[in-house]
């Protein structure tokens, strides 16, 4: 039951940003982010890579020093280094635990690609962590909506 609500709430951002808006999933460590973050992936997308910032191979990282001004450029090495077809609005890019390369997440290149971002302490390293908390990036609306964690 839980978790359901959290995908229902992974449906209707899809379908209102209709792949033009970043998602940044905030929220306590061990929750369950990244397991629904896959399971959508899966099932509401014809294709998804996900980027563990957590255990990334240093042939990504360049990909986001070296290319990330050039976004078909960008696209195209992801695409190739994980040897998964992208599909305009169709697929979706995982960006897990980003909190480990912000550098990920300050130069996100939404460009036409839903990309969806989780990681523990991103939007607010000070406070207490808050659980359950999604924040719509460019495009969207701001401020925390509950997501239902």
């Amino acid at each position: 039951m839980l978790k359901r609500k959290i995908y229902d709430d992974l449906v209707a951002w899809k379908q209102r940003s209709g792949g033009t808006t970043a998602l940044l999933i905030d929220g306590a460590r061990r929750v369950g982010k990244s397991f629904i973050a896959k399971e959508f992936a899966e099932n509401e997308y014809k294709s998804h890579i996900i980027i563990d910032f957590g255990n990334v191979p240093k042939d990504v990282l360049d990909i986001f020093e070296n290319d990330s001004t050039d976004l078909d450029m960008f696209f195209a090495k992801l695409s190739v280094f994980f040897g998964v077809q992208l599909y305009n609005r169709e697929s979706l890019i995982v960006f897990d635990e980003v909190q480990q390369f912000p550098r990920a997440r300050h130069q996100i290149p939404c460009g036409g690609w839903p990309l969806r971002l989780s990681g523990n302490r991103l939007s607010h390293p000070a406070q207490e962590e808050r659980q359950g908390h999604y924040h719509p990036i460019g495009g969207g609306t701001s401020g925390d909506v509950p997501l239902g964690l």
